[in-house]
């Protein structure tokens, strides 16, 4: 192999190590060098949750389930500008009926704020922007509220049905908000624990047991 006057490495192993310690080398810059994510002050406890009026419900019942968020600030920053969550189920035992915006980041009606939903089966996707200054959302939301209620029809099938949520939210400002999610789940109705013919074998050993237990007593007796 021609070198052009460099000096030919021999060892195969010298390139395989000078490869490895260039990108741990690179690694470790580019990790020292990186900024953390930013956090808005106060956003460390708060969370999305989906609370339904209920966890249990018979077989073809309705169900109503609000998507709360809490730990904001109090009538004070941080507070909620915009939101674009998606809320998943299984489509077997509820499916989508109806989806209402609360009022807390502007009135829809006075088009203080803009909306949209986009269900499927088994997940609806809802988006809420508001359109209010960041002062007025900071004097009027409490540090907790419902962004939107969710309401279902049920199937009447058996079984149960958990409810998950994520997605995005951003404050008055426009930040990204970090929380936490919360789902739930919701039961329509129980199911019945059947015995196995297994179960079944096994009391009929017994009584047989019981039986010849008797019959040996009365013999001796």
């Amino acid at each position: 192999m021609r070198t052009s006057g460099l000096v030919r490495i021999r060892s195969s192993l010298a390139i395989p190590f000078l490869g490895a310690l260039l990108l741990s080398t690179s690694a470790l810059a580019s990790t020292e060098s990186a900024d953390p994510p930013y956090q808005p002050p106060g956003t460390a406890g708060v969370t999305v949750s989906l609370q339904p009026d209920s966890v249990a419900l018979q077989p073809g019942d309705p169900l109503s389930v609000d998507v709360v968020i809490s730990g904001l600030g109090d009538l004070a920053s941080p507070s909620a500008g915009s939101f674009d969550l998606t809320v998943a189920w299984d489509d077997t035992l509820f499916t989508f009926n109806s989806l209402t915006f609360g009022s807390e980041l502007g009135d829809l009606t006075m088009a203080e704020a803009i909306e949209g939903t986009s269900p499927l089966p088994g997940s609806v996707q809802a988006f809420e922007v508001s359109l209010l200054p960041a002062a007025t959302l900071n004097a009027n939301q409490p540090a907790s509220f419902t962004l939107a209620t969710l309401t279902f029809d049920g199937t009447g099938v058996l079984g149960s049905s958990t409810f998950d949520v994520g997605g995005l939210v951003s404050d008055e400002n426009g930040i990204m908000l970090p929380f936490t999610a919360i789902g739930t789940r919701v039961s329509a109705g129980s199911v019945l624990d059947i015995p196995t013919l297994g179960d079944f074998a096994a009391v009929l050993m017994m009584i047989g047991l019981l039986i010849v237990g008797l019959i040996t007593l009365r013999r001796v007796s």
